[in-house]
């Protein structure tokens, strides 16, 4: 019988439909895929919406948690949704590699040659970076509520578009105090070599600190002043 690809990978379940047992390792090649359909045997912890394209991926499973993947990819009309309240990203295409990493109180995000076109217009360039933050022991079920259980974490990239930063910000699980300050500044230029550093819940962070070079920035006047 030919079995669909999802059904093949060599994990250790009792069925293959079974991800919450399954442990071992995945490499799957897809020249074509639809992301709906993979959401149907992928637990995720964000919300996607459309999106077709080039997959290639690399992971290994413990008892149906990710411990570690690779994807890389070219994906297009594909939305993902970071928060409950937030609006959703659109994007017209998208491409790059990212890297996950997950262990019990630790998680690692990176992306190389990320770049995407939102589809509003907005382009974001090729950049590189990662996101690494502290959390509680996350529940078996992944959902967007194991982002409730950061401790503290930091970001950095390469490269940061201020402009689109400030476009996509509502769109951002960011706290809200930045998102305002984003939308009344309208900030135009480049960071390089950007971090961030915060405490507590990324969204409502107790502390944190911004380093980075600028290049050409303008702000709009504050009508606050």
């Amino acid at each position: 019988q030919d079995w669909p690809w999802w059904q093949r990978w060599p994990l250790h379940a009792t069925r293959p439909s079974q991800w919450d047992t399954w442990t071992g390792d995945v490499q799957v090649d897809l020249p074509w895929v639809d992301v709906q359909q993979l959401k149907q045997h992928v637990q995720l912890p964000i919300e996607v919406m459309g999106g077709q394209g080039v997959l290639k991926a690399v992971g290994r499973w413990q008892r149906g948690v990710p411990q570690s993947v690779t994807l890389e990819g070219q994906l297009r009309d594909v939305a993902v949704k970071l928060g409950r309240e937030l609006e959703p990203l659109a994007f017209r295409q998208w491409q790059g590699e990212l890297t996950w990493l997950h262990q019990a109180q630790n998680s690692t995000l990176g992306f190389k040659g990320l770049a995407f076109e939102l589809d509003d217009g907005a382009k974001w360039p090729a950049s590189t970076g990662q996101l690494t933050w502290q959390h509680e022991r996350w529940p078996h079920a992944l959902d967007e509520s194991i982002w409730r259980l950061t401790r503290s974490g930091e970001a950095r990239t390469d490269r940061l578009d201020l402009a689109v930063l400030a476009a996509i910000a509502d769109r951002l699980p960011i706290a809200p105090g930045i998102r305002e300050a984003l939308a009344r500044l309208s900030p135009q230029g480049q960071v390089h070599d950007a971090s961030w550093r915060w405490t507590g819940l990324p969204d409502d962070p107790k502390s944190y600190q911004a380093a980075g070079r600028v290049v050409g920035l303008s702000l709009a006047p504050d009508e606050a002043e």
